[in-house]
């Protein structure tokens, strides 16, 4: 099934977060505590849509019935941050194939430019089923070749090819609904709509 994109009709209000995958071990004997991290830290996000209008309703509803469930998969970006805070220049692709971890050496930046992305900032990198939405965590500088380190969150599943580019204006996670009960809406009297959606972080493998 082909991964949709999301319609371009903004929330009344986002809920976004990171859903860490750890485990929690607690001795029985003494209450000591012990975690354990793995791997597939997920975005999860809450979109509330308070007052639609009738062509928006249509347009919202077209979207959701064509998802089928939870069976479908769509590009969302976070509505309250569609640009960064920084102000980024140039043309940033990733600098070197086979990366890993949670930093990412890139260029193609403006030269010698501080404050390209400072935390908070969202990139995405990767392309159609390997799109992934990353969180910078430290401040983005460029040096005089126009090369710069991102360090984010989460790590970076699929290592993503050699001069791919560096999405700053809302970038994207592929996500699906929660559940099946996800595509409902309510009438509001004048008709008028509303509907809460919740959705997850989905991988491809």
């Amino acid at each position: 099934m082909a991964i949709l994109t999301f319609p371009n009709i903004k929330p009344q209000q986002v809920r976004w977060g990171l859903r860490s995958h750890t485990r929690y071990f607690e001795s029985p004997l003494n209450r000591s505590v012990q975690t354990v991290e793995s791997p597939g830290a997920q975005w999860v996000a809450t979109l509330k849509y308070t007052v639609l209008n009738r062509t928006d309703a249509a347009t919202m509803r077209s979207f959701l019935v064509q998802l089928r469930g939870m069976n479908g998969r769509f590009y969302l970006h976070d509505h309250s941050m569609e640009t960064p805070l920084g102000n980024p220049s140039g043309s940033p692709v990733v600098n070197g194939a086979g990366q890993t971890g949670n930093t990412l050496n890139t260029t193609g930046w403006s030269a010698s430019t501080t404050g390209l992305l400072l935390p908070g900032d969202y990139i995405g990198i990767g392309s159609g089923t390997t799109t992934e939405l990353k969180l910078v965590t430290q401040q983005v500088d460029s040096d005089a070749s126009g090369n710069a380190t991102i360090t984010f969150e989460p790590p970076i599943r699929t290592s993503p090819g050699d001069a791919t580019s560096v999405v700053y204006n809302k970038p994207t996670a592929i996500m699906r609904v929660v559940n099946d009960e996800e595509i409902m809406w309510d009438v509001i009297p004048g008709d008028l709509y509303s509907l809460t959606l919740e959705c997850i972080e989905a991988f491809y493998v």
